[in-house]
């Protein structure tokens, strides 16, 4: 909202974009859902837009769409003047009375901290390590910010003078994207309902009157050549994917001496069980639903095996 309350900024996707571009833009129209118009350029990708204490500027990060490959910026309410603060932020909010924001960012040991930084882009001040998503209070003084570092994402009050912190929540679940009431008496945010498991695949949603669907994988998938290779390295490292590997060298070496002492029509059966054991244990780890028709499946595959070994 804009200080007035007359007018609100928000994010967009609905102006298209090239293929491969993100299309993020920032847009502003009025409280009662008029004269919206766009603020973003046709080739920016611009994000969580914050308006400053008198509304004379907007702040925003800019960027490629990657997570944490943004800028911060500050523009107009109108577009205009748009310039660069910083490089490498993102969640801008405005604090010292309109004369510096606090950003989130990952400068150092890829780790999430949140900075201050005066809107010409000096000063620039570390305010906290491990938090992101600074919000600010009406008056600047304050940031509600996620923490981060102890197991589950948590909500805290920073005090913008003195850099200390006053735990919000602790309960064993994550908390993220902590908005302050007008007011400043109240913080809501967002909050994982306990026990609950995000799947690493899930339907979204399909278009209407197409056969296509939508679907949301969680996580993001890396883009630039290092992060590529720190995304390889992360895998290689996992204990899961060791113990796959593992495995996979045991199925091997079981085959090869399977091979040597049985007959092809009694060895080939004997390692078509393996869709089975991958079946249950799927089911057993990852929560994988076993439905009929995968076990019709492994069936025929196990069947198919068997018979085609006997020839």
């Amino acid at each position: 909202w804009s200080p007035d309350g007359g007018q609100i900024a928000f994010v967009s996707t609905r102006q298209p974009a090239p293929a491969g571009q993100a299309w993020n833009g920032i847009y502003v129209m009025n409280a009662d859902g008029s004269n919206v118009h766009r603020l973003s350029g046709d080739d920016a990708a611009d994000y969580s837009p914050a308006w400053s204490p008198r509304g004379e500027v907007i702040a925003f990060a800019s960027g490629s769409g990657r997570s944490g490959d943004s800028d911060i910026y500050v523009m107009k309410p109108d577009g205009t003047g748009r310039r660069l603060v910083v490089e490498n932020g993102g969640w801008p909010a405005f604090i010292e009375d309109g004369a510096a924001i606090a950003f989130h960012s990952r400068r150092e040991k890829n780790r999430w901290d949140v900075w201050r930084v005066a809107l010409d882009g000096s000063g620039l001040k570390r305010l906290a390590k491990n938090a992101s998503m600074p919000r600010a209070t009406p008056d600047g003084r304050k940031l509600a910010v996620v923490v981060h570092g102890k197991g589950h994402k948590q909500i805290a009050v920073l005090d913008v003078e003195s850099g200390e912190l006053a735990e919000v929540t602790s309960d064993k679940t994550d908390h993220w994207n902590p908005t302050i009431a007008p007011d400043g008496r109240s913080i809501v945010y967002h909050k994982q309902a306990p026990g609950k498991i995000t799947p690493n695949v899930e339907l979204w949603g399909a278009p209407p009157q197409t056969r296509l669907n939508m679907l949301r994988l969680a996580g993001a998938f890396p883009v630039s050549g290092w992060d590529k290779t720190l995304y390889l390295g992360k895998l290689l490292i996992n204990p899961w994917v060791m113990s796959s590997m593992a495995a996979a060298l045991l199925a091997g070496v079981a085959y090869m001496a399977a091979l040597t002492q049985l007959e092809l029509s009694q060895a080939y059966p004997l390692m078509g069980f393996s869709f089975v054991l991958i079946l249950i244990l799927s089911a057993v780890y990852f929560q994988e639903p076993i439905t009929w028709v995968k076990v019709i499946g492994v069936f025929l595959i196990v069947g198919g095996i068997t018979v085609g070994s006997q020839g």
